[in-house]
Formats: structure tokens, sequence, C-alpha cells
């Protein structure tokens, strides 16, 4: 395998560069790629293994699909197998090879992906004939196999703890469609638990699925730890680990089942933190494929022994490593429990009973007591819910455990009971709070109010906006309760920058509904309802006056109720805005007056381009004009493109065709001299005048863009407006502006930095295809009515959003945060921490409930430390300033000071420096680390920086012949 594979063989049969790349030179990160994928082949055409341990954001995924391209270029019948970590990044692998395939293939290789969305499918896949050569399953997957197995087999199952040995092997017998197997039934008898039950599918199954040539393991270092996904993972491909002795029962199911030789499968290992807890986490995942005694034992792995089969190279940006762009920031957040405030007192109080409550608490597993004290530094109240219905289960998903998104893959902390109660006695005797009193709450609303001052300032200044974060922690409870109390910080700033805008003062929420209310009745009590429609008609506009529940009142009330679907207030009132009004299209754009001259309209428009018009209104007569009353009325909505596209056509445009498919222009009627339209009416709307054409007055570059992206930008535009409280513009416009073009208005408001959401619409334009091509997964849009579809994700702006384990709308909120717009906080547990970017406008992470192991926090960080990133852009431009005035990344640990918080926090850091200088660095291992952690502080831990950390610690230069 991989025989006489060279960067000259790789560069012939890929590109890493893809079609579109700002990188380029020796040190660029496709040629770094390209190196990593020979040296992996190379690697692997001689051990049994290869690790890339390449930093975050450095492009493994697209390395290891280059690797398996080599192998399917070499052996177009080898079977690759790809276990992701989560269902996250299992769908990041399916969407991440489909742009391999379209963007980076030079030669024509044969890559067909064979995705696994259940368990189910994949137990039955392998006894099919399949033509697919890359199968794709997760790791998480495995941790339940057995009840998958059975479930397979039965149509209604229950989980059980133990697992009956008859209902195993037959479920295991039908899942083959085998009766007569060389195992003995008689040996499975009894009930074993799940552990055990895994190891026995693992080899049962193993002698009816095929060795695959390349196994790729994505966040390699979820192996480090024995449970049942690794106990099966391990049987099932017929690997080293997990050989203890076994109970004599189990021992016999075992050698009754037939043993399977592994095969000459080759494995790619993937992690940028390999060491994720410490050196030992490592070699665990070595043991695998290795025997005991050819590892080293953790304290004597040296740098020489990793450059055999580890390849490693550090992100940077312009040459800066990851110790240049983070700042490290540590908050003792326990200073307010000093303050002799009310509010300080009350926490001090709040926080001694509680620690006395833990006192005195009897638990049997101290281990597990021990992560409830520490979670108690997180929250006070787990759940908010204080029903006494246990029979639910409800209260032992309490937290979520390594990020896992299967359901029932949740932990339960013991003080979770007493802390419930203790929170309801709080409600019942302060009616008037909110929340249980809580120092890591406090620091949060005052960081979080520090962002929106700067996202929405009440002065007119130039913001720059957008500034997001991220804020992990692990209680379940503490996302719904920092959610709930952020989204009240960012409500209470709208309330006062509408209180300002409108001259009152103090206002609350229901004064400012008055005074829009007030306004928007005077203007329309003074506008003439009776308007001139564009045939010289007269008809009725119909604007509904705003009643005691108001437009502004229902939408602030749906986003207080996080509700994501339902009455817009830009629904009727954009309609009432745009009817009968052909001046004033927000989101029409006149293409031909973005193109030509508008004193060739009158040349153009002539009695054969009129009935060409009018040819197409006949094929189409419901979607050009409006039938009222027996009045004749014309879109103009939809006869500008229409007329454009007859005017670019006439003009020998090549975007004609364009206009024509996207907005779906059915083909005329051939013969048709009924006039519809008459000339004077075409050169009318022809003449239209858009805010698009006068974007570089407000200096955005809109027209540097092709047909498509100037569509997807509007379009996105419009949903920024209509989804937010952006929308307050319009009717702020309406009342306040005279003259009847409203919509312009509200642009020129937005691009002239009146107010203070303009600036996320210009930085979309700015960002251009960066941000466009993941908010559409890359794909093109062809017409009006796919934008549309593709883009409903944009539909919920919220300003604070949830994440959780199992919650299927990941995917959008992650969309939405890599964009300009909402959300501004994801407030989420670990399910966020692996295989996903938030990096497009996010440079601030917040530890706000610790990970346990250092490559966790890592993994956390590396959310946003990538290319491409809000820090990497914007120090790309600030090149030439010093370093104190660059963006940095902003990395902050708020910790509870003086108790097991401050204690865990070290030791975290202290594990993670006795491993960095090993992987970060040609000369040092991680025994030579020169300073005394225990005297270290947590400012002092969190600041080291590895002597001698190397750009390049694992080039695999060796490998490159």
């Amino acid at each position: 395998m991989f025989d006489g594979i060279n960067i000259k063989s790789v560069k012939t049969a890929i590109s890493l560069a893809g079609k579109d790349s700002s990188f380029d030179g020796d040190n660029s990160i496709p040629e770094l790629q390209i190196k990593g994928v020979t040296a992996l082949c190379n690697i692997l055409h001689n051990r049994k293994y290869a690790y890339l341990a390449d930093e975050v954001g450095m492009g493994k995924t697209y390395q290891a699909i280059g690797v398996m391209a080599m192998l399917l270029k070499e052996k177009p019948k080898a079977k690759i197998l790809v276990i992701a970590p989560n269902r996250s990044v299992q769908n990041n692998w399916v969407s991440e090879i489909k742009n391999f395939v379209k963007n980076n293939l030079k030669e024509e290789i044969n890559i067909k992906v064979k995705n696994f969305e259940e368990k189910e499918g994949f137990l039955n896949s392998f006894k099919e004939k399949n033509t697919e050569n890359v199968f794709l399953t997760r790791l998480t997957s495995f941790s339940t196999i057995c009840d998958s197995v059975i479930r397979s087999s039965e149509s209604s199952y229950e989980w059980e703890e133990s697992i009956s040995a008859k209902k195993l092997y037959k479920s295991l017998c039908k899942i083959v469609e085998a009766n007569n197997l060389p195992v003995k039934g008689e040996n499975f008898r009894g009930k074993f638990d799940s552990s055990d039950a895994g190891k026995i599918c693992g080899k049962f199954l193993r002698g009816y699925t095929p060795d695959f040539d390349l196994v790729v393991i994505d966040e390699a270092q979820n192996l480090r730890n024995k449970n049942n996904a690794t106990t099966f993972f391990n049987c099932w491909l017929g690997l080293k680990r997990f050989h203890e002795s076994e109970s004599a029962s189990i021992g016999k199911i075992l050698n009754s089942i037939p043993f399977k030789e592994a095969g000459n499968t080759k494995f790619l290992l993937l992690s940028a933190t390999p060491a994720h807890r410490n050196i030992e986490s490592l070699r665990n995942q070595l043991l695998f494929f290795e025997n005991e005694n050819d590892v080293p034992k953790s304290d004597e792995i040296t740098h020489d022994y990793l450059a055999k089969f580890l390849i490693r190279r550090l992100r940077t940006y312009n040459n800066e490593s990851k110790y240049n762009v983070r700042k490290i920031i540590t908050d003792n957040v326990s200073e307010i429990l000093e303050n002799d405030t009310e509010d300080g007192i009350k926490q001090r109080l709040f926080l001694a009973l509680v620690q006395s409550k833990l006192a005195v608490e009897a638990v049997k597993n101290n281990a597990t007591y021990k992560i409830g004290f520490l979670e108690t530094f997180e929250s006070y109240n787990p759940s908010g819910n204080f029903s006494n219905d246990d029979e639910t289960g409800e209260r032992g998903k309490e937290f979520e455990n390594n990020g896992s998104q299967e359901e029932g893959e949740k932990g339960q902390a013991p003080d979770k009971k007493f802390l419930e109660d203790i929170s309801k006695s709080f409600y019942e005797n302060f009616k008037k709070e909110k929340y249980p009193p809580h120092p890591k709450f406090s620091f949060m609303e005052s960081e979080v109010s520090k962002l929106i001052n700067e996202n929405i300032p009440l002065e007119n200044i130039q913001t720059k906006a957008p500034d997001k974060a991220v804020v992990f922690v692990r209680r379940l409870a503490t996302v719904d309760e920092l959610e709930r109390r952020l989204n009240a910080l960012y409500e209470n700033k709208i309330i006062a920058y509408w209180a300002q805008e409108l001259g009152l003062e103090n206002a609350t929420l229901k004064d400012v509904q008055r005074k829009f209310e007030e306004l928007y009745n005077d203007r329309t009590n003074r506008e003439n309802a009776v308007m001139e429609s564009s045939d010289g008609d007269e008809v009725d506009l119909e604007i509904e006056n705003l009643t005691s529940k108001s437009n502004l009142i229902k939408w602030l009330a749906l986003k207080k109720q996080h509700v994501g679907k339902g009455f817009y207030s830009v629904s009727k009132f954009k309609k009432s805005l745009l009817r009968n009004r052909p001046n004033s299209f927000l989101f029409s754009e006149n293409y031909f007056t973005a193109r030509y001259q508008k004193k060739e309209i009158e040349q153009i428009v002539n009695e054969d381009f009129v009935k060409e018009v009018n040819a197409y209104i006949c094929s189409d007569l419901k979607h050009y004009i409006f039938d009222n009353n027996k009045t004749r009325r014309y879109n103009s909505t939809e006869l500008l493109p229409l007329c454009c596209y007859v005017a670019l056509k006439t003009k020998g445009d090549k975007d004609a065709s364009y206009l024509k498919n996207f907005y779906q222009i059915k083909e005329k009627v051939n013969g048709s001299s009924k006039i519809k339209c008459d000339r004077k009416q075409i050169i009318k709307i022809l003449e239209q005048d858009s805010i698009w054409n006068h974007m570089e007055e407000y200096d955005v570059r809109i027209n540097n863009y092709d047909f498509y992206q100037r569509e997807i930008l509007k379009a996105v535009t419009e949903k920024y407006l209509k989804s937010s409280e952006a929308i307050l513009e319009f009717m702020y416009c309406y009342i306040k502006e005279l003259n009847k073009d409203v919509c312009n208005s509200v642009m020129k408001r937005l691009f002239s930095y009146k107010c203070s959401y303009g600036i996320r619409i210009k930085k979309l334009f700015e960002t251009g295809n960066l941000v466009l091509k993941q908010m559409l997964d890359g794909e093109m849009i062809e017409q009006e009515l796919q934008i549309k579809e593709k883009l409903k994700y944009l539909d919920l702006q919220q300003w604070v959003m949830p994440a959780t384990g199992g919650n299927k709308g990941n995917g959008g909120l992650i969309k939405r945060f890599n964009t300009p717009f909402y959300p501004d906080v994801i407030v989420c547990t670990d399910v966020l921490k692996e295989g996903i970017n938030l990096h497009l406008f996010c440079n601030r992470i917040y530890h706000y409930g610790l990970a346990w192991t250092p490559g966790d926090l890592e993994q956390r960080i590396g959310r946003i430390d990538r290319f491409f990133s809000k820090t990497h852009r914007e120090r790309t431009e600030q090149a030439n300033l010093p370093d104190e005035q660059k963006t940095m990344i902003e990395v902050s640990y708020p910790y509870l000071g003086k108790s097991v918080d401050e204690h865990q926090l070290k030791q975290v850091l202290k594990f993670k420096l006795s491993a960095d200088p090993l992987l970060d660095s040609k000369n040092m291992d991680q025994k030579n680390i020169m300073i005394d952690l225990d005297e270290q502080s947590v400012k002092e831990l969190a600041g080291f920086i590895p002597i001698d950390s190397d750009i390049c610690p694992y080039s695999g230069e060796e490998f490159l012949i």
C-alpha cells in the first residue's frame, strides 16, 4: 500500500489549494498539507498506523481525505472506514468529502460515500454488495452497540440494565442472516453487562464484516479510556487493547466465537490533542496497535519515538503561533463575595448555605460526589423545574459527559436534589428575585454587557460589531439560565436604544411601544390613504394602525419567548410599504441600469420589445398582474426582473440567461399580440432606481460580485432585517420620513451608520465568499426559490442561543453564528467542542464550566482559533500596528478563588504544561520542564509559554521521498 508516493505524485492527483486560495509559498497551508499527505502515506507504507496531530484549523480532515484519495487511486476497490466522534462531525465529513471531490481532485478518482445515520443500518450494511468505498460512522454509536443489535431484530425493545445472553445470540444470528453458526448456543446463557456484551458483539461481528484497507479515526483522543465504545471498537477491528481476563462465563462465550485474524488494515489517527489529559492518554491510544512492551512508559516517551509515526505542525498567522495571538485572562470572580454591598452579602450567605449543605450530605460514591461538588461552582439552580415526579427520569439528565450527542448519555450530579430544594426555598422567600445569586453569573452579565455596548452603542458612532463570544458550561441547567439572563440584557439595551431615538427617559418596553403607536397613528392619519396605481386607476391602500397588540410588542414578545416561527412585524408592515409603490423596492434590483446608462432605455424599448414583454406576461398572467375588483394593477416587483431580462437579452448580455433561470421566467406565448403593459409603463419600470446601484456611496462594493452573489447577499440582508430588531428601522423611518421612499431611507440610515445595525450588513459584503460558502454549504444557488429554502435557518435571529447534545438545531445555529448577524453569544456544553467552526466573527471563549482535561480546553479554543478567523483577518490588516493594538483571541477562565474550583483549574493547567513541551518543541521532552508547577498561581500557570516552541515540531520531512 502507498508504494512510491512522493510530493510530485500527490500533486499530480490532488490540489489542496482548491480553486480559491489566498495562500502561496513553500510554507503555505496547501503546501504543508501536501507534505502531510505525502508523509502520512509513506508512514503507512511501513507501519500499521500513522498519527496526524496538526493543531486545530490546519486542515486535518482534508489531509485525511487526501490520503484516502491516494489509496483509492492506487487501489480503486479498497474499502475505507471513517469513525467520527459524534453526529455533527460525521455530517461535516460528508460535506467535506463532497467539497473535496468537487474542488480538489486533479485526476478521476472514484470516491463513493455511505453515510450511516442509524446504528441499525450500520450493522446490516456489510452483508450487502456495496458499490461504496468510503463508510462513515461515529464512535458514539458503539457505546450502545448491544442495544442496537437487539433493537435491529426486535420490533419493540426496551433498554435493559443487564442483557439476556440468549436474546443477544439470537439477534446476532439474525443480523448476519445465518441459522447454523459455528457458535455453541448453549454457551449463551445467563445475563451480563453492556461492556461484556460489547466485547461479544465486536468479536462476533468481526467475522461478518470486511477487512478495511484503511480506518480513519477522527478525534482519536477519544480512544484513551476503556468504555463500551472502545471495547467494541477494539474487538470488532481485531486490535490489541483490553485483553485482560474475563469471568469464566464470559470467557466461555468468547472462546466459542470463531476467531478471525486481524487483516492488513492500516489506521490513520487524527487529533489536535493526542495527549488529551497527559502523555498517558497518548500511550493508551497506541496500545490498540502495539503490544504493551513495545510502547515506552509515559514518562519515557521522547520526541524521537513520536517522530517515527506522528506529524504535527502548529497553526500560525503570519509566523505567529498560538502563544503570540492568545490573550489568557484569569478572573477570580469571588471578589464580589468580599464586598459589603447587598449583592455581595447575599451571595456570600447563599454560598455558605450551599457549602454547609454539601458538607453534611451523605453520598456513597465519593468520586461522584466530588463531581457534584465542583459543579456547584457553576450554578445553584440545577433544573428550574421543581417537579417531584422522579419516575420521568428527568432528574438524572443533569449535565453532559464529554459532549456526547447520543440520547441517554447524560450524567447525574448527587447535589442536584438538595440544590433544587434550596433554590425552591429561595424563590418562595424572595419572590421578586429571578435567579439565586451566583458570582459567576454576575461576572458573565458584566462581560456580556461590555460586548452589547460595543455591538449596540447608544451614541451614533461607528461600531466594530459584531463582537461575538462562546461560553462553555457543563451543567445543562446553566445553559438555560445563562441564555435567559443574557437575553434580558440585550432586550434592556434595545429598549434603551429606541427610548433614546424616540426622546424618552427611563422608558420601559410599554413606554417605547406607546410612543411608536402614537407616531405611527399620527403618520397614517396625516397620510393620504388613496394612491394612484401604476396604470392610472386609483385604489385604496390598506395600512393597519397599530393597536394595543402592536407589531412592536408582538415582535419583542416573540424574542422573549424564544419562538422561531410565527408572526413577524414585517409581514404586513412591509406589504403596506411596498404596495403600489414602484419606486420603493428595497430588495429588487434594476440589473439593466447596473450595467448600462438610463438613456439607453428609450432606444431599446421599441414596439418589438413591448410585444416580447407582453408575450412573457401572457404566459403567466397571475404572476405579473393583480386583478382587484376587476381593476388591473401590475405587479412591478415581478415585472422589473422580466423587463431587465428582455433588455439584457436585447443588448446581448450573457447575464440575461441567469436572470431567466433565477427568476423562473416561463417561456413566452408566441403569436400573442394582446398588449398587457404599454411602452410608457415598461420605460417607467426600467427607469426605477435601486439602492443597490448606489452602494459604493456607502463604501459597500456590491458591484464587484457576480449575479448570484448579489442575489444571495440581498436575500441574506432581507432575512436579517425581517427577523431581528432591525425591522424596527422600517417603522422608525416610516414615522419620521414624510417622503414615500421609505425603503431607501432605511438603507441609507443603515449604511450611513445612523444606527448600529448597518455594520452587520456591511460586514457580510466585506467577507464575501468566505461567509457565503459556509452559509450555502459550498453549493451554487441557481434559482430564487432555492435561496429561500436554503436560508431558512436565518429566520431565527436570537441574541443569545443555546447548544446542547441531541439538539438537531445546532447545525443552523453554527451557520448563523458564522454570519455577522445574530446570535452574538452561544452558551453551550461540550457538544460544540470538536469538529465545528465558530471562528468567522468570534474571538472570545469563556471557560465558564471548566473542562476536565487540557485536551478539551484546547479543543474548545480551537473552534475560534483557525485560519480565516476574525483574529486572522484583522491581524493581517494590522500587520504594521504595535502588538498591543492588534486583535487577540481572548481566552477567559472565570473561577471561584480559594475553593475547589480554583484547585481544579490549577490541576488542568498543570496537566497541560506537562505535555506541551513534548508536543510543541523539537528539543524538549515533558520531563525537562523547568518550573515547579505546584508553586505557581493560576495566572502564572495560564500564561506559561514552553521554551523553544517550534512551528513544525514533527514536520515529517524524513518521509518526503
